[in-house]
């Protein structure tokens, strides 16, 4: 037995330095013994004391530092406070950045620790990595002062700040660049009192996830968030209040984005050859210039926030994006008190789809407001855009507008929203080789001061244009004026000139209280139109000099070369239903021998006008009709034809 014992013994004293040691600090002297004489993997304990210690703590791989008796402090070093090597452990340290790193590391950092660690900024910077890999976890603890929080350059694998309140007061607070580290921050709280600061939050060249969950920025000057080149990126439950002073004028910023771009805006979040970010629950309000601004973004998620009061000059917008691709999001946003437009999209190459739903977009600016929504392509790009359940109102333009200029291709669908108060509901124009396909249905809209849902190619034009206008209800009933009022304000109007090719299913409206005609198309200069009017509802005409409820022409001078071809009501439910109190029912007219007016199904004599006006009546439950040839009639007729093909 005794002789097992002293086995027993000899094994323990060869196997003892392979076991991690703790060295006990009390103050300057045992700390520099410890960092000399410790081996990896040793645990260095450093004792509460009146004064601070001195740094830098230089680490080796596997040692923990952690503090007791409280939580000691460890003031910089001209290198800095601690320099990690691989896998530390620091707890329950307090530390204080001046000029140089809090904390530091390059290279392998394999799995690092902190816990509970808090560091107080003055001019230095908390945490340093550069070019390092690995694992680091910071759970617990703070950064607070003046100084820079965080700073990534180079590096890979992930860094977390877990329950760690970032605040620092006139300093930006964060800096990563050119990096594939993955980082995730629970709180960021930046503001300027001060000295100016131009951004609290700055990501360039970032190829990995970045994320920020809390926290709230306030004054600064330039770019509150600014991102780069950088994809993967997370804006969480943040506030930015009285952010982005101008950084040039509000009309080079966001008047015209075909010809110019949105280069020099300031904005609360800045992004630039951005993919798949993600703002969600973010709260905006007094950006100086514009709320969200982006160039280069595809894939972009906004849902869930409040952009208030953006902008303080017209062209400033609430969210202003040129070359918007990929797929986005805008979902239950609440935009209001915008300079200018709620949201402006501008796309001049490239393919995107974006999806608008359950947004408020109200209330803006009264006397700078401009469209609420713009949605536009030129060159050759091509955007899909679907906006429903939104809600618009009191804007001095379009509550909703989309153009397609160049040779680029805009598709739109625009149902189930509610506009109110606006310059109209919806407008679409097509120039040059635009073209538009279209969708509006199941709108409601009250309080134009123009027609309330236009479609239109301009001059110059070669493009197409071409979709449904259904089941939308303008105008309420009683309410004088309720659904456009401006002397001649139509409830849809449908308008082609140039060269190019327009068609329209306008069916299923309820139209009332619009004091121009409630529909009207024409056809001038070289255009083509195919149109169907069918199972529309009209009353109430708001005018006390009513004219007549629908108004179609072909021709607009002697030189026109134009072509209509309409379906004007058909056998039950395609017949419009047209109210009294209108001059006529329906009016149409051909203007001169050279343009063309063609009537779907009919058969007769296109110079017998009470014979067209009868098999018009007859198709639109009796209703008054008005034909009318003008303007040299003797060599001017209507034509008949088997049907109008409006393009798919």
């Amino acid at each position: 037995m005794p002789f097992r014992s002293r086995l027993v013994f000899s094994f323990l004293l060869i196997s003892l330095p392979a076991f991690a040691r703790t060295w006990n600090v009390t103050d300057a002297a045992s700390l520099q013994a410890a960092q000399s004489s410790s081996a990896e993997g040793d645990t260095i304990s450093i004792a509460m004391q009146a004064q601070p210690y001195a740094g830098p703590v230089r680490l080796k791989n596997g040692q923990t530092l952690t503090g007791t008796g409280g939580k000691p402090r460890i003031d910089a070093g001209v290198e800095g406070t601690i320099i990690l090597a691989t896998a530390n452990r620091i707890e329950n340290i307090a530390i204080a950045a001046t000029t140089a790193p809090g904390i530091t590391g390059t290279g392998n950092g394999g799995e690092t620790a902190l816990e509970g660690v808090t560091v107080e900024l003055n001019g230095g910077v908390a945490l340093s990595l550069r070019d390092r890999t690995g694992s680091t976890k910071w759970h617990g603890g703070s950064v607070s002062g003046s100084g820079l929080a965080l700073k990534v350059q180079g590096g890979s694998g992930d860094l977390v700040l877990d329950d760690v309140s970032i605040d620092v007061v006139d300093s930006q607070a964060v800096d990563v660049r050119k990096t594939a580290m993955s980082i995730a921050l629970s709180s960021v709280t930046a503001t300027g009192k001060v000295k100016p600061v131009q951004s609290a939050i700055v990501v360039e060249e970032s190829s990995a996830p970045f994320i920020v969950s809390g926290g709230r920025i306030e004054k600064m000057l330039g770019r509150a968030i600014a991102i780069r080149m950088a994809a993967q990126i997370t804006i969480r439950n943040v506030t930015l209040h009285d952010n982005a002073a101008n950084g040039v004028s509000g009309v080079a910023c966001g008047e015209d984005l075909v010809r110019g771009d949105n280069a020099g805006c300031n904005a609360a979040i800045d992004l630039r050859d951005v993919k798949g970010a993600v703002i969600d629950g973010v709260h905006i309000d007094l950006s100086s210039q514009v709320g969200i601004n982006g160039l280069g973004v595809s894939d972009l998620t906004v849902t869930n926030s409040e952009i208030a009061g953006a902008g303080n000059e017209q062209d400033e917008h609430a969210m202003n994006f040129s070359n918007l691709t990929g797929h986005s999001v805008f979902t239950g946003l609440n935009v209001h008190g915008t300079a200018s437009r709620a949201l402006n999209v501008e796309n001049g190459s490239g393919e995107g789809t974006v999806d608008v739903s359950d947004c408020k977009f109200v209330d803006p600016a009264a006397k700078t407001a401009n469209q609420g929504i713009l949605a536009g392509v030129h060159g050759d790009a091509r955007l899909s855009l679907t906006m429903s359940r939104c809600t618009i109102t009191h804007n001095a333009s379009a509550g909703f507008q989309g153009s397609a200029t160049g040779r680029g291709t805009l598709t739109l669908v625009v149902e189930n929203n509610t506009f109110t108060d606006n310059g109209s509901a919806v407008t679409l124009v097509a120039q040059e080789q635009g073209n538009i396909r279209y969708s509006v249905a199941g709108n409601v809209t009250t309080g134009n001061t123009s027609a309330a849902i236009s479609v239109s190619l301009a001059n110059p034009s070669s493009g197409q244009v071409s979709g449904s206008i259904r089941n939308n209800t303008i105008g309420r009933a009683g309410v004088t004026g309720s659904g456009a009022r401006c002397g001649t304000c139509n409830g849809i109007a449908v308008w082609a000139v140039g060269h190019g090719r327009l068609g329209a299913e306008i069916s299923g409206n309820t139209i009332q209280q619009v004091d121009g005609p409630a529909i009207r198309a024409g056809a001038t200069d070289a255009a083509e139109v195919d149109l169907a009017v069918t199972g529309n509802r009209i009353g109430e005409p708001a005018s006390p000099t009513p004219p007549g409820a629908i108004r179609i022409q072909s021709g607009a001078s002697s030189t026109d070369r134009s072509i209509m071809c309409a379906t004007i009501g058909g056998a039950g439910e395609k017949a419009n239903q047209i109210g009294g109190g209108w001059a006529t029912g329906i009016d149409i007219v051909n203007r001169f021998p050279g343009s063309v007016f063609r009537i779907a199904g009919y058969r007769g004599d296109g110079k017998n006008l009470p014979a067209i006006a009868s098999y018009l009546s007859a198709a639109n439950r009796q209703a008054a009709v008005k034909p009318a040839l003008t303007k040299a009639p003797e060599g001017n007729a209507f034509e008949g034809a088997d049907a109008c093909t409006i393009l798919p």
